[in-house]
């Protein structure tokens, strides 16, 4: 298979795994929530001899107005060289100051910013073909990092099976309430004897 097929099937295959892991995320944030929603309805007691500690812990949240919408090109610098130059490529017909702030190539502008500041060569491609733009010839070096992602969304997903939410949410109402007891456990709580 020549680079540029093996590429655009990477291509694919990454777009299906990152689809994939926001599935996957999706679906634990879900089952987190029926978890609480099941807690909450709980009668609990503390556990003689433990220290309790609170129902359910503190999460730590991330306010998305924190994080840089737009990523300057000075800061674009590592990075396969057909990507650098597909960066230039939208740059020069998605910057706000050359399309008169249009609000659909602002978008894709930063969309490709943040592409190429998390080196989503993936995402670059894409906003490069929803901008008519055909990349440059593909490389292995380009091939090399789009197989890179790729173990790494399989890698996640993998991950995220063992987690207690996911586990938790795919088991059957059995063993649901065995994981919020071994849960209360660990917070120094039962349920209360009816």
């Amino acid at each position: 298979m020549d680079v540029k097929r093996r590429w655009k099937s990477l291509s694919f295959k990454v777009e299906h795994l990152r689809l994939e892991v926001e599935d996957r995320e999706e679906a634990i944030k879900k089952f987190e929530q029926e978890f609480l929603d099941e807690i909450s309805k709980l009668d609990v007691e503390d556990l003689p001899g433990e220290e309790p500690k609170p129902l359910v812990a503190q999460a730590t949240v991330i306010d998305k107005a924190d994080l840089p919408e737009e990523v300057a090109p000075a800061e674009a610098t590592a990075g396969p060289e057909e990507m650098k130059k597909l960066w230039k490529m939208i740059a020069a017909v998605s910057h706000p100051d050359k399309t008169k702030n249009d609000p659909k190539k602002t978008e894709l502008y930063k969309r490709a910013g943040k592409a190429w500041k998390d080196k989503s060569y993936d995402e670059l491609y894409r906003v490069a073909l929803e901008l008519g733009i055909d990349p440059p010839e593909a490389s292995e070096e380009s091939i090399a990092v789009l197989s890179g992602i790729s173990t790494d969304l399989e890698k996640k997903l993998k991950e995220s099976e063992t987690s207690v939410m996911w586990m938790w949410g795919t088991t059957s109402p059995e063993k649901k309430q065995g994981i919020i007891d071994i849960y209360l456990r660990s917070r120094g709580k039962k349920r209360k004897k009816v």
